[in-house]
């Protein structure tokens, strides 16, 4: 009984998300202004206009895609807040929080 009751919270409570949220497990070459690393997979968008964040999974050291996403934002800052490596523009517009994941980086990255 517990257990039902607990999916029933769980899909109550994210049934508000399933219009903003489209899942897609390949990813697009890029998200609003921002190019996806190559090799990108795992996608789940979450948001088709701002607010919106994107989450995807990279074979590639967490350093590596910090030093891509902050290329590509003007005066970004890049720093590292316990197990994550973050990204942010100048304008708090763009934000992302990588980390080591397996083999690979998890991405999430969030659009204001």
């Amino acid at each position: 009984m517990f257990r039902r009751l607990a999916l029933t919270f769980v899909f109550i409570s994210f049934a508000g998300f399933t219009e903003s949220t489209h899942p897609k497990s390949t990813c697009p070459s890029a998200w609003f202004d921002i190019q996806l690393p190559v090799g990108s997979k795992t996608c789940r968008i979450f948001g088709v206009k701002k607010p919106a964040t994107l989450s995807f999974f990279v074979v590639d050291s967490p350093e590596a895609v910090a030093k891509s996403l902050a290329q590509q934002l003007e005066n970004a800052q890049t720093a590292v807040e316990g197990r994550y490596l973050t990204v942010r523009s100048e304008d708090q517009q763009y934000r992302a929080y990588i980390f080591k994941d397996g083999a690979g980086t998890q991405v999430n990255l969030m659009l204001n």
